[in-house]
């Protein structure tokens, strides 16, 4: 719950927010690469061991193959592929933040001091470590911007799917992507505010 961010519902959203369009696509940049991560690194170490069956069978992966090489191959969609894939693209932040805040309505809060500390501990840290990130590389501006916001998000809702599904403490997880989520709705305007 520490390692994985919500760098999707609510990181594109926010990044789109302070940044418009090129925030978006550098905050997707972010998610794709945490996605791949989230659904290779993570559900091993949560079952205790790596199956490359249970990736092949995602979704994302797939576009993610299609998607790189039309991109390397230069191959240029067509118009109306090009408009439903922006429709679409479109209605994914709403929908995703309506689905995270139905789920997060059904969860509930267990060792709410253990909780807190925990979760403000995943919004600043994650916040510093992006930062550091950025100062390393040498980004500045709105690279540096959309690194320390998506680094600095919430608990992902996914790691409580993973704690569930391999019975792996999913109370305390839970716990956590509520807390960390109310949490980083007081953190983000500032965080917002030092960034751009």
């Amino acid at each position: 719950s520490l390692m994985l961010p919500n760098s999707g519902n609510l990181g594109l959203s926010v990044s789109m927010f302070a940044f418009g369009e090129t925030g978006m696509a550098l905050a997707m940049i972010y998610m794709t690469a945490g996605m791949i991560g989230q659904f290779t690194a993570i559900p091993a170490i949560v079952a205790g061991r790596f199956d490359i069956r249970q990736l092949l069978k995602l979704p994302f992966v797939h576009a993610l193959v299609i998607a790189l090489a039309v991109s390397l191959l230069g191959i240029k969609v067509p118009v109306w592929i090009d408009n439903t894939a922006r429709l679409g693209g479109a209605l994914c932040i709403p929908l995703a933040l309506m689905s995270l805040g139905v789920a997060m309505a059904q969860l509930h809060i267990q060792n709410f001091r253990r909780t807190f500390l925990l979760s403000a501990f995943r919004v600043v840290s994650g916040g510093v470590i992006g930062w550091l990130i950025a100062s390393a590389l040498g980004l500045d501006g709105i690279y540096r911007g959309v690194l320390v916001i998506q680094s600095a998000m919430p608990s992902a809702l996914f790691n409580y799917l993973f704690a569930q599904l391999n019975d792996a403490e999913p109370g305390e997880v839970a716990s956590m992507v509520l807390v960390s989520t109310a949490f980083s709705y007081l953190t983000l305007p500032i965080l917002v505010l030092l960034v751009r």
